[in-house]
């Protein structure tokens, strides 16, 4: 049976503690406005939270961080395609990463979107349960005990923060010449976040915020060093305030616009289009060559209808592969979206997948469609 009501009248610590009591599996999606994200939990701890877009993150957040460059992404994503397998498994199986580097990026996207969610004081929750299976090559569950803990300590600090640091575009120096270790992909060595007695240790650390000196070089704004840090926003936030406490860092201002950067950031949606735009294009200027050809492949009318047979039915075949190319573009989306095919490609239909008039155009009932969720058939009738 699910469980659903108002954020309002049962806030979200008293339903993740719920939850966490009773060892519930299944998934628990919250809604605010136009926003969506669900937590997947099992056994009462929390394997996974976004918003169904986890290769897209993933892909984004390294390439940003420069741990892989556009022609790397691009033969990962083709090796996804050919072998049915999670991005992450591809780039695994490539050698540029590491598989404990991208559990460790996946616990910091969790813990980045369920630690958002604490900001809600409003909007609807609905828990469903359902099994709910990971790799554990790539996932780690996360206690929910402590995600508790740490919500709240976060949420009292994160206004005096903001009030430090309040510009995500701020770029900052190092005015106290220490010995600056180099940057590494190993996570800061953390205290056993897990334990309640080292939770409630509140004595500072030596040096608290040292680890983020090697990212700021007085270029790099606060997004930057969010995005090569890859340690999340709020832990930061608090490095860099514990910096500017301490006398070691200054601000020099707003980092200048770099539109060429920006540029060269092509993101995994853009990647994903690029195969299938590239299809589509090709064949629609082929259909126009072919009609064009069709026209004048004679002088008389006769002629022209009975030597075009050929060029039509060519014609014919090529409409029927660029309509093939957006289906498959508008069901990658949809995978893209809600990590599994639709039952129906009338489906892609209803819910806004096919938009343009052309693909809106497309005869459905021409095709015919068959999935699993994981894996789909399609072929022209």
């Amino acid at each position: 049976m699910a469980l659903e009501g108002s954020i309002e009248e049962f806030g979200l610590p008293e339903i993740f503690q719920m939850i966490l009591l009773q060892k519930k599996e299944g998934v628990l999606t919250l809604t605010r406005e136009k926003t969506t994200l669900q937590v997947h939990f099992n056994q009462g701890q929390i394997i996974s939270s976004g918003d169904g877009e986890g290769d897209a993150r993933l892909a984004d957040s390294l390439v940003k961080a420069e741990k892989i460059n556009t022609q790397q992404l691009k033969a990962a994503l083709k090796g996804q395609k050919d072998h049915n397998e999670s991005l992450a498994a591809a780039l695994v199986e490539s050698g540029h990463l590491a598989a404990e580097e991208i559990k460790k990026l996946n616990r910091t996207f969790t813990e980045e979107s369920v630690f958002s969610l604490f900001e809600w004081k409003s909007g609807s929750y609905k828990f469903e349960p359902k099994e709910a299976s990971y790799d554990p090559q790539f996932i780690e569950p996360l206690s929910t005990e402590y995600i508790l803990m740490e919500g709240v300590r976060r949420t009292d600090e994160w206004p005096f923060l903001k009030k430090k640091i309040s510009s995500t575009e701020t770029v900052f120096k190092v005015i106290q010449q220490d010995p600056i270790p180099m940057p590494s992909s190993k996570e800061p060595e953390k205290k056993n976040e897990d334990s309640f007695e080292s939770m409630g240790n509140s004595e500072p650390e030596e040096e608290e915020g040292a680890w983020l000196l090697a990212w700021i070089d007085g270029k790099r704004t606060v997004q930057e060093i969010i995005d090569h840090a890859q340690m999340g926003t709020f832990p930061v936030y608090k490095a860099l305030g514990d910096l500017l406490s301490q006398g070691r860092i200054k601000s020099t201002g707003e980092g200048l616009k770099d539109p060429g950067r920006k540029n060269q950031l092509v993101s995994f949606k853009e990647l994903s289009r690029q195969q299938q735009i590239t299809r589509i294009a090709f064949n629609s200027i082929a259909i126009a060559a072919l009609a064009i050809a069709s026209i004048y492949i004679s002088q008389s009318v006769y002629s022209a209808v009975s030597s075009a047979v050929q060029p039509i039915l060519e014609v014919r075949a090529l409409r029927a592969e660029l309509d093939r190319d957006h289906l498959l573009f508008a069901l990658d989306l949809y995978y893209l979206k809600y990590g599994r095919y639709p039952g129906s490609l009338q489906q892609l239909d209803s819910e806004g997948f096919l938009r343009s008039g052309r693909e809106r155009r497309i005869d459905l009932t021409k095709w015919k469609y068959a999935s699993n969720e994981r894996t789909f058939t399609l072929t022209h009738q």
